[in-house]
């Protein structure tokens, strides 16, 4: 049978008090899930193709569009399953089979990204990113994309991650997922840059989210209770040892 012992009050308070001091008191997340705009690629249709921003139209170049959500830099845009462009079971879509399902796109680099900036309160908290990515399985195959995280103090966060799809990558999206500890700030981009400056590089990326992950209140405030008494139980027995004797 499981015997609960009895604490003084001041024990308890010089416990929470122990906690503290230690560093262990947490901050309990404000938010379960980021609101991304867009997150699926769905937002600008392509009717069934490709699209590069309209920043890049020029005289018999390729189709653009006024992409809207998602900020597309260079080589970056959005394409449709089976397009031109070769993409296999992207996410999405309004018909059952999901077969008119989109997906970004970053083609060659470093100038080729696709970023979005969010605000939320997110200091002292740990945010998971997923995303979904597949490699162009034709031309020159897929482009290495480097999966930045930053916040508004221009700090890269520990999310800095280098992806290359390969094998079955190449015809099937797979899941990616990092756990970042935020420090500071409110404002963050979260960004994913094409690094293969030679050739035709290309990877798709869809399903984006930004979760908070928050600490349980109760949990987490027994934990430090329980850490912070034995902690000062620790000190007093600590100082209550005689003394021993010194010797030259």
């Amino acid at each position: 049978m499981l015997r609960l012992r009895k604490f003084k009050a001041s024990t308890l308070l010089a416990g929470l008090f122990a906690g503290a001091a230690l560093g262990i008191l947490p901050t309990i997340a404000s938010a379960d899930s980021i609101p991304l705009v867009d997150p699926g690629f769905q937002l600008n249709n392509v009717s069934g193709g490709y699209a590069y921003p309209s920043s890049d139209a020029g005289p018999g170049g390729p189709p653009t569009a006024d992409l809207t959500g998602w900020t597309y830099v260079g080589g970056a845009g959005v394409a449709a399953n089976e397009s031109a462009f070769g993409v296999h079971n992207a996410f999405g879509g309004l018909t059952p089979d999901g077969s008119d399902g989109q997906a970004g796109f970053v083609q060659g680099g470093p100038g080729s990204s696709i970023s979005q900036t969010f605000t939320d309160n997110l200091a002292g908290s740990s945010a998971v990113v997923s995303f979904w990515y597949e490699g162009r399985s034709a031309q020159d195959g897929p482009n290495t994309v480097l999966v930045n995280l930053t916040d508004n103090t221009a700090v890269t966060l520990p999310l800095s991650q280098s992806i290359t799809p390969t094998g079955a990558q190449t015809t099937n999206f797979t899941e990616a997922m990092y756990s970042v500890p935020v420090i500071e700030g409110d404002q963050y981009t979260l960004a994913f840059i094409g690094q293969d400056a030679t050739g035709d590089h290309t990877t798709f990326i869809d399903n984006v989210s930004v979760n908070v992950v928050p600490l349980p209140a109760a949990a987490t405030a027994g934990l430090v209770l329980l850490f912070g008494i034995a902690s000062f139980r620790g000190v007093r027995r600590y100082a209550s040892l005689p003394l021993m004797p010194r010797f030259a």
